[in-house]
């Protein structure tokens, strides 16, 4: 994915599409990828812009003092370095709605139009505790502490619920995989497309080994398995199930033993 060096800093971000420009501004703690599934659809009418903001993504990390102006002026900066030029339809979600806010007011002849996507203009006295107490966390014991709190207080029940359901499809069908002798072998975090459809996220990807062919078959024909996957369906919009055979390694890299 592309890196810019543009004011001083490195900033990760896509540029695609014909027309007008749309710049998208991701919440906090995202990324650009929080837009890939919409930028296709996107780029068939404008030239879109998403960018990690600094701090996030590929960008640089923030280093000292750093405001709402620091991100405009990095905006400003980024659009100069690209050649970009108004009038800008601006796109934000979350607190990229005050981004997108705060440059409209400060540059109004380079604006057009704005799209604010659940906008975070004005913070409850209570939301500035509970976000303060979040922080806290995140310092005295990494993003990892905040889950169950950020999904409970900014997040609807149905996203909580698809969670839940793949938690209680693992529960249920983990007895059947070990029994028949399966094992994982791998699993990561999903990051970033670097090869491949831009618009595409995984939430988990794995490796699973079964000692035969015979023991897959034996595993999804099994009645406790399959009372199981009714929790999958409920939690997975898309997934890919990918069979190989095992291949001894080669001497180089990209030699395929035949």
């Amino acid at each position: 994915m592309p890196i810019l060096n543009a004011g001083g800093a490195r900033f990760g971000y896509d540029l695609t599409g014909e027309g007008d420009t749309l710049v998208l501004l991701h919440e906090i703690g995202g990324t650009r990828q929080s837009w890939a599934p919409a930028i296709p659809a996107l780029a068939k009418r404008f030239r879109v812009l998403a960018y990690d903001q600094r701090g996030c993504g590929q960008s640089d990390p923030i280093t000292g003092e750093f405001s709402l102006s620091t991100h405009i002026a990095d905006l400003r900066t980024l659009l100069a370095a690209l050649g970009l030029r108004g009038p800008l339809h601006l796109a934000g979600d979350a607190i990229g709605t005050a981004l997108a806010v705060r440059y409209a007011t400060s540059f109004p002849g380079s604006v057009s139009s704005l799209v604010l996507a659940c906008p975070a203009l004005n913070v409850s006295e209570d939301r500035k505790d509970y976000l303060a107490k979040r922080a806290a966390l995140v310092v005295e014991e990494g993003m990892a502490a905040t889950v169950d709190g950020t999904l409970a207080n900014s997040y609807p029940p149905v996203v909580q619920r698809d969670a839940e359901a793949y938690a209680a499809y693992g529960r249920e069908s983990g007895p059947v995989f070990e029994r028949l002798g399966g094992r994982i072998v791998w699993q990561g975090k999903f990051e970033l497309m670097l090869i491949g459809p831009q618009e595409e996220r995984w939430d988990h990807c794995f490796i699973a080994e079964y000692p035969s062919v015979a023991a897959f078959v034996e595993m999804i024909r099994d009645p406790v398995y399959r009372e199981a996957v009714k929790h999958r369906q409920a939690a997975v919009e898309d997934s890919r199930l990918i069979r190989h055979a095992v291949l001894p390694l080669g001497k180089t890299f990209g030699e395929i033993p035949k």
